[in-house]
């Protein structure tokens, strides 16, 4: 029986815990008027910018064309986005937030 594909609340989930044991803050802004608006805002007082990721559920989903949208326009604006798929990836994505608490 194949694996089952974790929600993506509960990759969420995993990186808010992840980033709040490191002493930042992963906010889901759910009161945005902004569609496409990555699903993550993340802050942590050592990284003097926020972190904004977009959480898809597998490495087989896609941003949508708003979201992609978005996502340039942040990038445009000199911030960080990451698209994060599936729980691999999420796990990378904290090493990589790890390292940047180093510098």
């Amino acid at each position: 029986m194949p694996k089952s594909l974790p929600l993506e609340k509960q990759i969420r989930q995993f990186i808010q815990a992840e980033v709040r044991k490191l002493g930042g803050k992963a906010w889901l802004l759910v009161e945005n008027n902004r569609r496409g608006f990555p699903d993550l805002t993340i802050l942590h007082p050592l990284i003097r910018h926020a972190i904004f990721v977009e959480l898809k559920r597998s490495e087989l989903q896609h941003t949508t064309p708003q979201q992609t949208y978005v996502i340039q326009e942040l990038k445009n604006l000199g911030q960080d986005v990451y698209v994060v798929k599936g729980t691999e990836q999420a796990r990378e994505f904290i090493e990589m937030f790890k390292s940047l608490l180093k510098k």
